[in-house]
């Protein structure tokens, strides 16, 4: 199955579908922009779920992005190549199926983990270079403080009313 758009008689766009036999679930989706030689193919699980998400730019892969769930469908991970650079953010979930842990990757160094409390209460830590630098609270969605830290001490606090 696929779709056209024209403008002014010209083919600006093609998008192909594929389909699992027997069943109504889209398995891929491919667009190409003819004017700007771009194509972005994503790949579908048997639920729905993106697998995969593909940008090529005139034959060169300029991102791709893989996805991961668990068996209740919840996203795991995901990570984006963009040339030989990684990007990885993984979730864990509580008993109750709500996120509770978040980390950020950057070409296999840690940048930020968030930790999500049943209160409300959120609380983000930033890292260069590996290192832990800053560390940030959130209460319903409002920051409230933030610690500096130094070699692994708090160094300056700073606090939001």
């Amino acid at each position: 199955l696929h779709a056209e758009l024209r403008r002014g008689g010209t083919l600006i766009r093609r998008e192909t579908f594929s389909y699992a036999p027997c069943s109504r679930s889209q398995r891929s989706r491919l667009v190409e922009e003819l004017e700007t030689r771009e194509r972005v193919e994503t790949s579908y699980g048997a639920r729905g779920e993106i697998l995969a998400t593909r940008r090529l730019k005139e034959g060169t892969e300029v991102f791709r992005t893989e996805y991961g769930y668990d068996p209740k469908g919840r996203l795991l991970f995901e990570q984006t190549w963009r040339g030989a650079s990684l990007a990885r953010r993984s979730l864990e979930y509580d008993e109750a199926g709500e996120p509770r842990r978040e980390e950020r990757w950057k070409d296999g160094a840690l940048v930020a983990v968030a930790l999500l409390e049943a209160s409300g209460l959120r609380v983000e830590e930033l890292y260069d270079g590996g290192q832990l630098v800053l560390r940030v609270y959130y209460e319903g969605g409002r920051k409230v403080k933030e610690e500096f830290i130094e070699g692994g001490v708090v160094r300056r606090t700073r606090e939001y009313r």
